[in-house]
């Protein structure tokens, strides 16, 4: 795996054509991927990331992952960016 842009928790990534927010970030060379997002302001739901060593994308292996409601992720993704 190609080194990655430097992120944490609470940072705004562009993966498939949409905005997300980090959720948590993955120890190195985890199976699941290099971090965790939440995307759709309309149904929040957890997503796997990966970096190809240019740009960020969901693996195949990612489904989404459980709608969340309240957490302050979903509330940031529901600001905007506009709101950072």
């Amino acid at each position: 795996m190609k080194d990655h842009p430097l992120i944490r928790s609470g940072d705004w990534i562009h993966v498939a054509a949409s905005d997300c927010v980090i959720t948590r970030v993955y120890p190195r060379d985890s199976a699941a991927g290099i971090c965790q997002v939440v995307s759709d302001v309309h149904e929040p739901a957890t997503h796997d990331v990966d970096w190809d060593g240019a740009a960020w994308f969901f693996p195949d292996r990612s489904r989404g992952g459980r709608t969340l409601d309240s957490s302050p992720f979903v509330l940031k993704l529901q600001r905007g960016r506009r709101s950072v």
